[in-house]
């Protein structure tokens, strides 16, 4: 006989709801179909509930759900039958229950197991993070754009074009950091997805009024704030649902991985060292390169010559074809402000939102580029930092 130690109603907030099986396989049953069949109303359950914890608990006769269940995990360690663990129970959730061997109740010849709650909550078992979010307000963005228009771009232009990069990212990452305001926020481990301002406001009002002792003015918060929660979810349900329905596959998977919990950054691989890492990115640079040892320009010469004695007309000077100022601004005008940066760190929603002012920098840049047959080394540059260690800012 199997207890748990735990009630409904101090289960963790982050579980609404929770799935208790109780299994008896018969010592003389068929061992594969006993355990198909478990398993086959276990995930039944799971299917109703994604992410809710599930626990099979009960007289096993040393069947194992491993095969079947290859994630849940046993919590019983000791003998529940003189040297035989009979009586098992098994969960989704890792390391939530330490069990404790008891005397058998009446004349049962089973001992007794008594599980203990060892699980930690989100909040207490990860770390509260902050992140820097810079608040893209129509104000900030106009004087932005001024202070772009009131640039002489010539004086931060030379001949050399690996300087040119430098010093106009440098300037435009500069002026970003003086007008863009910023602010830092807390994300706590067990923060839900629809909870939105005015909800975190009635919490901060019931919060005072509980600490004040008036007793109505909480009574009436309380009432708001469940009539607030309702709401809350009805729009975080209408929004998922507007995104799985607008095609677009970037919102449709957005929507799905809230959905399912898979919100997590990737970790990346840190079992080899920095100078293992510079290595292998050594190599695989060098695997690239290769084909630019070898300096084509004297057989493209020839070819080109070749084609136009042959076919006038038809290729034209690269060098006359000169990137327009139109063209840019169009191009900058379509950057998705959720991409990440790239090796200059120039944020997405910058070009975007000041693609106008930058369009005529930018078009200079990539003739001078197109010009020397070369690419500027900043945006060559490869990061060798970790994802987790990032600290990247955050858009409002």
């Amino acid at each position: 006989m199997l207890t748990l130690a735990c009630r409904p109603k101090y289960l963790p907030r982050e579980f609404g709801q929770v799935f208790l099986t109780a299994v008896y396989i018969h010592p003389h049953a068929n061992r594969s179909r006993a355990v198909a069949t478990v398993s086959d109303c276990v995930h039944e359950l799971e299917s109703k509930a994604t992410g809710a914890p599930c626990f099979v608990l009960g007289d096993f006769n040393r069947n194992d759900l491993r095969p079947c269940l290859p994630s849940y995990q046993q919590y019983v360690k000791c003998a529940t039958r003189l040297c035989a663990t009979l009586d098992c129970c098994w969960g989704n959730v890792k390391d939530a229950y330490t069990a404790r061997k008891c005397h058998p109740i009446g004349s049962s010849d089973h001992d007794t197991v008594l599980l203990l709650p060892v699980y930690k909550t989100k909040l207490k078992a990860g770390k509260t993070t902050e992140c820097v979010v810079k608040q893209w307000t129509p104000s900030a963005v106009e004087t932005l754009k001024g202070c772009f228009d009131c640039t002489d771009w010539e004086v931060l232009c030379s001949d050399d074009i690996d300087e040119t990069v430098d010093v106009v990212t440098d300037y435009i990452k500069w002026c970003e950091s003086l007008v863009i305001p910023v602010k830092t926020v807390k994300l706590f481990p067990n923060a839900k997805p629809w909870v939105n301002r005015a909800l975190k406001e009635i919490v901060c009002r019931k919060r005072d009024a509980y600490l004040s002792g008036d007793v109505t003015e909480s009574k009436k918060v309380q009432t708001e704030l469940k009539q607030q929660i309702k709401k809350a979810k009805t729009e975080y349900k209408e929004k998922v649902e507007t995104q799985l329905r607008s095609g677009s596959m970037y919102d449709a998977w957005k929507g799905l991985k809230t959905m399912a919990g898979q919100n997590k950054a990737q970790i990346c691989d840190t079992s080899l060292d920095l100078a293992e890492q510079t290595d292998f990115a050594e190599k695989l640079n060098d695997f690239y390169c290769r084909f630019d040892k070898h300096d084509f320009k004297t057989e493209l010469t020839d070819v080109l010559d070749e084609v136009r004695t042959l076919s006038p007309g038809v290729v034209a000077d690269p060098a006359a074809d000169e990137i327009t100022t139109e063209c840019v601004e169009k191009v900058l005008s379509k950057v998705k402000v959720r991409k990440a940066a790239g090796p200059d760190n120039l944020s997405g929603r910058v070009l975007r939102v000041c693609c106008s002012q930058l369009a005529p920098v930018f078009a200079k840049i990539f003739n001078l580029s197109v010009l020397l047959h070369t690419i500027p080394s900043l945006w060559k540059q490869h990061h060798m930092s970790c994802p987790q260690k990032a600290q990247p800012y955050r858009t409002e």
